[in-house]
């Protein structure tokens, strides 16, 4: 797909017009420089990634959060000037807790391509904007009111997704969400029973194994990860990305495992395009809350950092069945080996032809395709039509 409206903001030539600040940008020399604002006008379509305030936050941004006003922050909330207390006189109330709804909403722009979808970059693009990922959650760590980082990708309406320009998104949340609790606990609980990382143990040394029960669920290793597919009782079809370096946090990733990252992602991606045709879907990290958010408990500090290893996650967006919703169990009608042999074989072929280098198909050729697709639903509704009401005229 091509914006040929010029409307989309996340495209060359609309850095100034339609984003909000900027907070860094990778150039074509690969150089990755941060600065608040545009740089000099004949600068500013230069650039292969980019970081952005958000123009429309989760959360109200803390007054000190960035060291230059930008006038599209919005309305008073949206940059700290609220007060919750009209709503919640006792936030420590123990059935009725609240905090106040500070953090950072930024958006990394991953490529100047308006089509330049994950399955179809390069490995080393998907890698600056990964660096650009790092860079920022490193820098919003450091602020005290921010206990959890949050990175994301959402393509597709069915995936959350409003804009179809490549883009991440990274957050700070002022909690640790109850989500990321019971994980902790989960991952503390493995340790004390199995005496090792449950990570490194499911993720990484299981699948990569010769002879393990599990090694038919490897994907792909790499210098420094490994991507598999769940066992079957974990939600169906999401693939999980596990560094073989035993640390917390996406953004402490050193640069070499960055550029081990960036290409194996984009195969994984690549595998996901091919097999499910182009699907919606989420990409998301799992990574341990800041060390400001275990400052008054050193053991629990102790316990995460013996237990708990961050991880990325890419799942295909489906509807649940009404069993799952009504129970938590999830059905499957493939097993997990079975999906990670077709993803092999997907990710040999990217390696072989990759999906950038097939002909695109002429955007003309597309609507006439949509058009017989609609003209053929017609004929199907007026047949039921006719079946129902023969003496009923043609519509």
């Amino acid at each position: 797909q091509h914006d040929k409206s010029g409307r989309c903001p996340f495209c060359v030539g609309n850095e100034a017009r339609m984003t909000s600040a900027e907070l860094c940008r990778v150039i074509p020399s690969g150089e990755l420089v941060e600065h608040g604002g545009l740089p000099e006008s004949s600068q500013i379509k230069n650039w292969l990634v980019r970081a952005v305030r958000n123009k429309f936050p989760y959360l109200a941004n803390p007054p000190d959060l960035y060291a230059m006003p930008f006038p599209g922050d919005g309305p008073a909330a949206l940059v700290g000037e609220l007060d919750n207390d009209w709503s919640n006189p006792d936030p420590s109330h123990p059935l009725y807790p609240q905090v106040d709804g500070f953090g950072a909403s930024e958006v990394i722009i991953e490529t100047p391509q308006h089509n330049g979808q994950l399955a179809i970059l390069t490995g080393e693009q998907v890698t600056n904007s990964l660096r650009v990922l790092a860079v920022r959650g490193r820098a919003l760590r450091e602020h005290s009111f921010v206990k959890q980082m949050v990175y994301f990708k959402q393509y597709g309406a069915s995936a959350g997704g409003s804009m179809f320009h490549p883009h991440m998104q990274v957050h700070t949340l002022p909690i640790i969400t109850g989500y990321m609790q019971e994980q902790l606990l989960r991952h503390s609980r493995f340790f004390t029973t199995h005496g090792c990382c449950a990570v490194q143990k499911l993720y990484v040394d299981d699948v990569t194994r010769d002879g393990s029960i599990s090694s038919s669920r490897l994907i792909r290793q790499s210098s420094h990860f490994v991507a598999s597919m769940c066992y079957a009782k974990s939600t169906k079809g999401r693939v999980v990305i596990a560094p073989k370096r035993h640390f917390q946090r996406f953004e402490d990733c050193t640069d070499a495992e960055l550029q081990d990252l960036g290409p194996l992602l984009q195969l994984v991606m690549a595998a996901v395009y091919q097999i499910h045709d182009d699907p919606h879907y989420n990409v998301f990290w799992e990574t341990a809350p800041t060390e400001s958010a275990f400052l008054d408990n050193t053991q629990k500090r102790l316990d995460l950092e013996r237990s708990y290893r961050w991880t990325l996650h890419v799942r295909a967006v489906r509807n649940k069945l009404g069993i799952t919703n009504a129970t938590g169990i999830d059905l499957t009608d493939r097993l997990p080996e079975e999906v990670a042999k077709e993803y092999r074989a997907a990710i040999d072929m990217e390696l072989g032809s990759p999906l950038r280098d097939s002909p695109r198909t002429p955007e003309a050729e597309l609507l006439k395709a949509r058009i017989a697709a609609k003209e053929e639903e017609l004929a199907k509704l007026r047949s039921q039509l006719e079946a129902l009401d023969p003496v009923s005229t043609t519509l």
